[in-house]
């Protein structure tokens, strides 16, 4: 018995070590965020208290919301930042304006910034980087794979509604096996704000973009980069079979938001507008490319 019991109590110790050097290793460190996926990472990471302040941007958990404020992510104050005495700033590459961002790096304190990408094998890279600097390497890896098995199952499911409309049109010519796959693929207009009546659009080459195309979409517009106004005639023209917009707080605020872009007469001509297929979805779940987007790709491409 005795034998046993002392590697018992070796093993025991051994742990109590590791937690105190996690725990110790955690406690040095001293992060800014400024981008709410990266906030969102280290909470998911069990590593809060390693944050002393984040940017507007960081909405999530609502716990986050009772730390420090440093401004918004692309407009900085190098003094907010210091002030809060951090040994890292973790930031992507749209932090700004660049003199701060210079400033930052000649400071001393440690600045990294992530590539604005938008796929699978970023959200892995964030994660992993992040949780081998609070010392958590072991829950980064457990976030990794679940991410993987979500957007796996997105993309086999994918491949089998392919397979099914292939199947359909087996024997069909190839202008009718085009068109009848085509049904299958809903188009999707994603709409960030509407200024002055005319929808801010998603086109290529961002978030919304990936996120559309990721769960089995076509974005109506891929003929511009980035987010644009669109003119009635195009949107009309273009017939959306779903709409996408951004939540802006409060249920009542969302409700009226899905009225005024239904009550646009471009819109209420589309698809999606006589089906009233409009859906609010929370900007930064859906946009921000961190721990909760294999969830929001999952909802989303149900809903397709």
């Amino acid at each position: 018995m005795m034998p046993r019991l002392k590697w018992s109590i070796v093993w025991s110790f051994s742990w109590i070590l590791l937690f105190s050097a996690t725990t110790a290793q955690a406690q040095a460190v001293r992060i800014v965020s400024v981008n709410g996926s990266v906030t969102e990472i280290i909470y998911a990471l069990g590593a809060e208290q390693t944050l002393v302040g984040v940017d507007t941007t960081s909405q999530y958990p609502v716990s986050a919301l009772k730390l420090r404020q440093v401004g918004y992510q692309r407009n900085l104050s190098i003094e907010g930042i210091l002030s809060l005495k951090p040994t890292h700033i973790l930031a992507t590459t749209s932090a700004g304006p660049p003199t701060v961002v210079r400033q930052l790096r000649a400071s001393g304190v440690e600045l990294i910034q992530f590539e604005e990408q938008y796929d699978l094998g970023s959200i892995i890279e964030r994660i992993q980087m992040i949780a081998q600097l609070v010392g958590q390497e072991e829950k980064g890896q457990v976030l990794v794979e679940k991410l993987k098995k979500q957007f796996a199952e997105v993309e086999n499911s994918i491949q089998k509604r392919s397979q099914r409309g292939a199947e359909k049109t087996h024997g069909a010519t190839t202008s009718d096996h085009s068109q009848e796959l085509k049904k299958g693929v809903k188009k999707v207009l994603f709409v960030l704000a509407i200024g002055s009546g005319s929808p801010l659009a998603a086109g290529k080459k961002t978030a919304a973009n990936a996120m559309i195309e990721l769960a089995g979409g076509v974005n109506i517009f891929t003929d511009f980069e980035g987010y644009k106004p669109v003119n009635p005639e195009v949107l009309a023209a273009a017939a959306p079979d779903a709409i996408l917009i951004v939540s802006h707080g409060a249920e009542k605020n969302n409700v009226r938001m899905v009225d005024k872009v239904r009550d646009i007469p471009a819109v209420s001509v589309t698809p999606a507008g006589q089906q009233k297929q409009i859906r609010v979805v929370d900007g930064l779940r859906f946009l921000g490319f961190g721990p909760r987007t294999g969830e929001a790709l999952q909802d989303f491409h149900a809903y397709l």
